[in-house]
């Protein structure tokens, strides 16, 4: 079940641009500090070639693994990516993906509990 357990979780050391893989600079370099400049995925996407799902790991590498402050928005006026640089973005980025998170750990405890069709019951619809 889900848990507020995060004492396991290692933050980052914050990579050097350099040092980083070529994709994640090139990702890196079209974000911008602050909520109010996010880049819509689609939009990277545009501008890089890469696809969407892979502009969304290499978001969420170079926060887990190389230690960059990319915040995440689904306000309708705000949607995208960004360089966290405030307390206040960092909460607004916390707050949407633990209530993601959180939906997705109440749907996993539902098919886990949820009884299952019988091939009889099937079979009248």
């Amino acid at each position: 079940m889900f848990t507020d357990d995060f004492e396991n979780i290692k933050i980052p050391d914050r990579v050097p641009m350099e040092a980083l893989p070529y994709e994640a600079r090139r990702i890196l370099s079209l974000l911008r500090p602050g909520q109010k400049n996010s880049m819509m995925v689609k939009e990277i996407c545009r501008l890089t070639g890469y696809r969407d799902e892979f502009i969304r790991v290499m978001g969420r590498r170079l926060l887990m693994e190389f230690g960059w402050p990319v915040g995440t928005s689904n306000d309708l006026d705000t949607p995208g990516l960004y360089l966290m640089q405030s307390e206040d973005e960092r909460k607004r980025t916390f707050r949407n993906l633990y209530g993601r998170a959180r939906q997705i750990a109440d749907r996993a405890y539902v098919v886990n509990e949820i009884r299952l069709i019988d091939p009889k019951e099937w079979e009248v619809l």
